[in-house]
C-alpha cells in the first residue's frame, strides 16, 4: 500500500501557494547526497491539515544557519522543525517542515502555526543536532507573524549511516514516510528505503506516514539495516457537544485517551477525526476553555477500522491561567504546571505555550496543589494552593529559580573527549535522589562538553556512564555558593569485543544483539550488523560472558543444554581486543496455522507472533512472560485466516493470535517445529455495573480496573459524571479481579467471565481510605532508617521516613498494594539498602498498623553481575499471591557450587544467611541472594538443613 498520489499533488499545490506567502529571502539549494539518502526541501503534511488553509498573517518562521564547530557554514544540512509536544497545535500535523541550507550555511522555515517546534539538522558523516537555548531549553516558540532568527546549529564530524526500509504490514513499500533516529530525520523514497546520518550506538527509530499507525523498534548504527512494518491506521470519529443542551463545542482538542499523546480538533460543528491509532480499544476526551469529557464507554478499533460516530458529553470546567516566571522576571520557555486536588487524586497539567504562560484546562472545582517545572531551573518547595470554583482562574505566577551550574567535560584515561557518553548524574549530598532539582537537567556536546543545569545550591557528587554502564568514580563539587566550571571527569579504559554472531550453517544472524554480563559489569551490549559481525566498544576490563538474543528473545547456543552455563567466556583486558564467534542455532523451521473464530470462520487481518520457550527447568510459558505482545512483529492472516510463521530455530514456542482490538486472544504453548495449529479466538465479553459511596450517591471521578493474571492481562477505566456506572468492553474469557477508586474510597470484587458472556450488574461500595503507618529498619541491626521514600503502587500516596523510621499515608485506599520503598542512599556507588517492593493487604476503616519493614543492605555494587549459585527457581505460576511466594528449587547444575553443597531439585529455600525469605518475608530473597562472586550464602532450607553456597565466577 503506497502513500495515495492525491496526496502528493495536494502537497505541491500547497507549496505552490506558500511560495507568494514567503517573505524575501535567498532560498536553499540542495546539496547532493549518498546514494539512497532522500531529502526534502519542505515536507509533506497529512491533508487534514489542510482542509482549513491559514491565512499568512496568522504563520511564523524559523530562521539560522548551520556550522561546523570550526564555524564555518555547512551548505545542503537538512533542517527539519518537529511539533515540540502535544498542545494547543498538536493537530498541526505530525509530518515536520524541512529544508536544505545554503551555501552560506543559512536557513529558512516558514509556512509554520504558532507553537512550540524543537528545531533538528543533520547532514552527511555528521552527527545530528537539536538546538538548544541558553538555559538548555529546546523548545524554540513560532510566533505569528514573525520570524524566530539566528536558530544556529552545530553539526560535529563523526555521524555514521543507518539505512532501513519501511514497508506496510502486508509487504508493501511506503513511499513518504517520516523516520527519526534521537536528533536525525529521514524520508522513505519510491521503494521504501531511507538513509541518515546518525549518533553510532543504540537507539529507537519511529516511522510515521499519512494512513498509517506509527512503529517504532530499536536500532544500531552502523552496519545494522532497520526493518520498520507498519500497520494501517485506525480511526476515532464523532462529536463533542455540551452536556447540558447538546449543543456542539467547537475547537475542543480530542484526545484517544490518558496514554495517547494524539489529538486533534473539532471543527464548527463540534465533529472530529482522530486518526494513526493502533488496534484497542480507546476512550477518547475532550476539553476546552470552558468543558470536560469523557466517552461513557470504550470504543474498540480493530486494525483499519474507522469507529462508528461517537459522542463526548461535555462538561462545564475551568481553566487556571498564569505564567512560569523567572528570577530576572523572564518567561520559562520550556515547562509544565500540574495541578492535583488531593480530593480526588486527579491531576491535570499544562504545558508553557508563549512567554511563560501556562494554561490548565478541564478543571473542577476544588482546592488544587500545584507542581511546576521549568527545564533548568529549580521550583520553590511548595506553592500556593489553587481554589477553583465556578468561574475561570487567571493572573497566576508560579515563580522558579536559576539555580546552580555545572560546566565540564568528559574524557577517557589519556585525556581524550568522549563523545558518546550514556549518562550524566549529580546527586545532591543529603538531598532526596528522586528530586529532579537535586539532579539537574544534563546536557552533553559530542565534544565531551557538558552544562548541568538548574540545580539546587550544595555539594554534589558528579558520575558519568557510558552506553552499557562503565562508571567514572564519582567527584564530588561543591556548588553551595557559585557555579562550577572546567570539572573534568574520567572514564574508565575499556577494550573491545570482536566476533561474529552465526548460526549453525555459518550463516549470519540478523537483527540481532549481543550483551555481556560479568563480576565487574553487566548490561554491556550492541547489534549484530547484517553480516553477522559486531563491535563492543569501551568494555570494562573482567570477565564476561556473551548472551544473544534476537526480536523474539536469547538465542541459543549451538550444542549447548538446559544445565550449561548460559553464553560465551570472554576476556576483556584495558586497550586489548577480544576476538568472540557465537555459534547459535540455525533457523529455517516453521509453524503454521489457520485462525478462526468461534463460530469456525476463518479471521482474515488477524495478528499472529511467537515467542521462543525457555527450556531452564520451572520456567513459565513465554505467554506470561512476554505479556500480551510478542518479541516478534506480528504477521497477518490471509483471506483463509492462514498463516506461516518462518525462519524458527529449534525448540518449541508460545503462538499467540489475535483480532479486532486485541483484547481477546488465542494461544498456543509449547508448540513444535512443523505444527499444524488451529487458533480460535473466543468471543468477547462485558463487565459492567455501578460504584456507590457508603452513604449514598455515586462518585464524580471513578477509576476501574480489571485484571485477569493468569492471561497477565489488564484493563482500566476511567468515568465522569456518570452516576458511578461503568462498562468495560471486549473482555476475553476469564476470572478477573475488578477494583474501583474515588477519592472517596475503593472497592473490589471477582468476577469470572465466560467467552462472550456479559456481566451488567456488578454492585460495588467504596470503603472509605485510611491511613497507612509503618516502620522501616535495617535488616542486619534493626536500627531505623531515615528519609526513605515511601510509596503505595506507582503514583500513590507517598511520604519520607522520619528520623524513628516511621511513615504515615494518609488516605491510603484498602486492598491488596504493593509498598515500594526507596532509600535515599548516601553513596550511590556504596553498600546502601535496595529499593524494595513489599505486597501487602491494606484493611481496616480508619488505620492500619503494618509489621517493620526490614531493607537488605546492597550486596551487589551498582554495573556489578551477580556470581553463579549454580542452581535454578520454579517460576511462580500466573497470578499467585505475592505474600505467599515459595522459593523451589527447579534444576541444580552439575558441578556447580549449589551441587558440591548438597542442594537438590525440589528443595524450598525458607531462610538466607538466618533471615526468612518465604511468605510475607519473601521480597527479602533477590536483595539477599544477589552477591559477587566469592560470597558464601548459608541457605535455610524447609527440609531442616543449612547448606553453605560459595557464588563461583561466571566463566
Amino acid at each position: 500500500m503506497r502513500r495515495p498520489i492525491l496526496v502528493l499533488v495536494i502537497a505541491a499545490f500547497l507549496v505552490a501557494l506558500w511560495w507568494w506567502w514567503r517573505a524575501a529571502a535567498e532560498p536553499g539549494e540542495t546539496a547532493e547526497l549518498p546514494s539512497g539518502h532522500v531529502q526534502t526541501d519542505i515536507s509533506w503534511k497529512p491533508a487534514a491539515a489542510f482542509e482549513q488553509l491559514a491565512p499568512p498573517a496568522t504563520l511564523g518562521a524559523i530562521a539560522g544557519h548551520v556550522r561546523g564547530p570550526d564555524r564555518l557554514p555547512l551548505a545542503g544540512a537538512q533542517v527539519c522543525a518537529h511539533l515540540a509536544e502535544a498542545g494547543p497545535q498538536a493537530s498541526d500535523g505530525w509530518a515536520p517542515a524541512c529544508v536544505t541550507s545554503g551555501r552560506d550555511g543559512a536557513y529558512r522555515i516558514d509556512g509554520l502555526l504558532p507553537g512550540p517546534r524543537r528545531v533538528e539538522a543533520g547532514a552527511a558523516n555528521r552527527v545530528p543536532a537539536t538546538y538548544r537555548e541558553q538555559d538548555g531549553g529546546e523548545s524554540v516558540r513560532v510566533v505569528a507573524g514573525s520570524e524566530a532568527r539566528d536558530i544556529d546549529l552545530v553539526l560535529w564530524p563523526g555521524g555514521v549511516e543507518l539505512r532501513g526500509v519501511v514497508r506496510d504490514v502486508s509487504g508493501g513499500e511506503i513511499e513518504g514516510a517520516v523516520v527519526r533516529f534521537a536528533a536525525a530525520t529521514a524520508f522513505s523514497g519510491a521503494d521504501g528505503h531511507f538513509s541518515m546520518f546518525v549518533r553510532p550506538g543504540l537507539d529507537y527509530v519511529q516511522a510515521r506516514a499519512e494512513g498509517y499507525a506509527p512503529a517504532t523498534t530499536n536500532a544500531s548504527a552502523p552496519g545494522q539495516t532497520v526493518e520498520l512494518a507498519l500497520f494501517p491506521e485506525s480511526v476515532l470519529v464523532g462529536r463533542v457537544v455540551r452536556a447540558e443542551d447538546g449543543l456542539p463545542i467547537a475547537g475542543a482538542e480530542v484526545s484517544a485517551g490518558d496514554r495517547d499523546a494524539l489529538t486533534t480538533h473539532t471543527d464548527a460543528s463540534g465533529q472530529f477525526r482522530l486518526g494513526g491509532l493502533r488496534a484497542g480499544v480507546y476512550k477518547p476526551r475532550a476539553v476546552s476553555d470552558e468543558a470536560w469529557g469523557l466517552a461513557e464507554t470504550g470504543v474498540p478499533l480493530a486494525l483499519g477500522e474507522t469507529s462508528a460516530p461517537v459522542t463526548i458529553r461535555a462538561h462545564p470546567a475551568v481553566t487556571v491561567g498564569g505564567k512560569i516566571v523567572t528570577d530576572n522576571g523572564g518567561s520559562c520557555e520550556t515547562g509544565r504546571v500540574t495541578l492535583t486536588d488531593p480530593a480526588t487524586r486527579r491531576a491535570v497539567s499544562g504545558a508553557v505555550e508563549a512567554d511563560g504562560e501556562v494554561a490548565v484546562r478541564g478543571l473542577s472545582p476544588g482546592s488544587y496543589e500545584a507542581t511546576v517545572w521549568c527545564f533548568g531551573h529549580v521550583p520553590e518547595d511548595k506553592y500556593e494552593r489553587v481554589a477553583v470554583a465556578e468561574a475561570a482562574v487567571a493572573g497566576l505566577v508560579w515563580r522558579v529559580h536559576a539555580g546552580r551550574r555545572i560546566t565540564g567535560r568528559l574524557v577517557d584515561s589519556g585525556g581524550t573527549p568522549v563523545t558518546m557518553a550514556a549518562g550524566l548524574r549529580a546527586r545532591l549530598e543529603g538531598g532526596d535522589p528522586r528530586d529532579s532539582a537535586s539532579q539537574g537537567a544534563a546536557v552533553v556536546q559530542p565534544d565531551g562538553s557538558f552544562a548541568l543545569l538548574g540545580l539546587r545550591p550544595g555539594r554534589y557528587s558528579l558520575t558519568a556512564s557510558r552506553e552499557g554502564g562503565a562508571s567514572s568514580k564519582p567527584l564530588e563539587v561543591d556548588a553551595g555558593e557559585r557555579d562550577v566550571a572546567d570539572v573534568e571527569l574520567v572514564l574508565p579504559a575499556g577494550g573491545e569485543v570482536r566476533g561474529q554472531l552465526l548460526d549453525a550453517h555459518g550463516r549470519p544472524a540478523r537483527q540481532a544483539f549481543v550483551t555481556l554480563s560479568g563480576d565487574h559489569q553487566t548490561g554491556w551490549g550492541g547489534a549484530v550488523a547484517d553480516d553477522g559481525s559486531f563491535t563492543l566498544r569501551d568494555v570494562p576490563e573482567g570477565a564476561y560472558r556473551a548472551h544473544a538474543s534476537d526480536r523474539r528473545g536469547p538465542l541459543r547456543l549451538s550444542g549447548r543444554g538446559p544445565d550449561d552455563l548460559p553464553g560465551v567466556p570472554v576476556e576483556v583486558k584495558a586497550g586489548a581486543v577480544a576476538q568472540l564467534e557465537i555459534m547459535v542455532e540455525a533457523g529455517g523451521g516453521e509453524i503454521r496455522g489457520k485462525v478462526v473464530d468461534e463460530t469456525g470462520a476463518p479471521v482474515s487481518d488477524a495478528q499472529v507472533a511467537c515467542a521462543l520457550e525457555s527450556d531452564r527447568p520451572g520456567a513459565r510459558s513465554a505467554l506470561t512472560r512476554t505479556g500480551t505482545s510478542s518479541h516478534e512483529r506480528p504477521i497477518i492472516t490471509d483471506q483463509d485466516g492462514r498463516f506461516v510463521l518462518t525462519d524458527l530455530s529449534s525448540g518449541t514456542y508460545a503462538v499467540r493470535a489475535w483480532s479486532g482490538a486485541g483484547a481477546t486472544q488465542a494461544t498456543a504453548e509449547r508448540v513444535a517445529l512443523g505444527s499444524e495449529l488451529v487458533l480460535t479466538i473466543p468471543a468477547a465479553g462485558e463487565i459492567g455495573g455501578s460504584v456507590r459511596l457508603t452513604g449514598g450517591g455515586a462518585p464524580e471521578w471513578l477509576k476501574v480496573t480489571a485484571e485477569e493474571p493468569t492471561l497477565d492481562y489488564f484493563r482500566h477505566d476511567q468515568s465522569f459524571k456518570t452516576a458511578g456506572r461503568f462498562a468495560l468492553t471486549g473482555l476475553p474469557p476469564g476470572t478477573y479481579t475488578v477494583r474501583a477508586e474515588a477519592g472517596e474510597g475503593s472497592a473490589e470484587t471477582k468476577v469470572t467471565l465466560a467467552a462472550g458472556e456479559v456481566q451488567r450488574g456488578i454492585d460495588l461500595v467504596l470503603a472509605p481510605r485510611i491511613e497507612l503507618r509503618g516502620r522501616v529498619i535495617d535488616l542486619e541491626t534493626g536500627e531505623p532508617l531515615v528519609g526513605v521514600r515511601v510509596e503505595i503502587g506507582i503514583g500513590g500516596q507517598h511520604g519520607l521516613t522520619d528520623a524513628s523510621g516511621r511513615f504515615a499515608l494518609a488516605g491510603t485506599p484498602v486492598g491488596a498494594a504493593s509498598l515500594r520503598l526507596s532509600p535515599a542512599l548516601a553513596d550511590p556507588q556504596g553498600p546502601g539498602h535496595t529499593n524494595t517492593s513489599v505486597p501487602i493487604l491494606v484493611e481496616g476503616t480508619e488505620a492500619m498498623e503494618l509489621p517493620p519493614t526490614a531493607l537488605v543492605r546492597r550486596r551487589l555494587p551498582p554495573g556489578t553481575g551477580p556470581g553463579d549459585l549454580g542452581y535454578s527457581l520454579q517460576e511462580p505460576p500466573p497470578g499467585e499471591d505475592p505474600r505467599l511466594r515459595r522459593w523451589l528449587v527447579s534444576a541444580v547444575r552439575a558441578g556447580g557450587p549449589a551441587a558440591s553443597a548438597g542442594l537438590r531439585v525440589g528443595d524450598e529455600i525458607v531462610a538466607i544467611d538466618g533471615h526468612p525469605v518465604a511468605g510475607a518475608d519473601s521480597y527479602r530473597y533477590r536483595a539477599l541472594a544477589l552477591v559477587t562472586s566469592g560470597r558464601t550464602l548459608q541457605l535455610g532450607l524447609a527440609r531442616g538443613d543449612t547448606l553453605a553456597v560459595t557464588a563461583a565466577p561466571l566463566r
